[in-house]
């Protein structure tokens, strides 16, 4: 098997096992690294930081929004 195949699948079984809820169905994996990037820059006060923040964000929201639509186009098609 291809190491990331095995790496994701471990991944999985192991967020499970530490109790937290599961992640929506739409939610990417590049949706959770934007995530942890913004989550880098949510506790800096520079102001390029802070700009860094809203680009961050604005574009997590974005993302989003559009994942969600697409999910919900799905579930009406079926």
């Amino acid at each position: 098997m291809d190491k990331d195949v095995i790496m994701e699948k471990t991944e999985e079984t192991i967020y499970c096992q530490k109790g937290q809820a599961p992640w929506k169905p739409w939610i990417t994996r590049e949706m959770i690294q934007e995530m942890e990037e913004r989550r880098k820059c949510m506790h800096q006060s520079m102001e390029e930081v802070r700009s860094e923040y809203r680009r961050l964000n604005n574009k997590l929201r974005r993302t989003t929004k559009k994942e969600r639509e697409c999910q919900c186009r799905e579930i009406e098609e079926l």
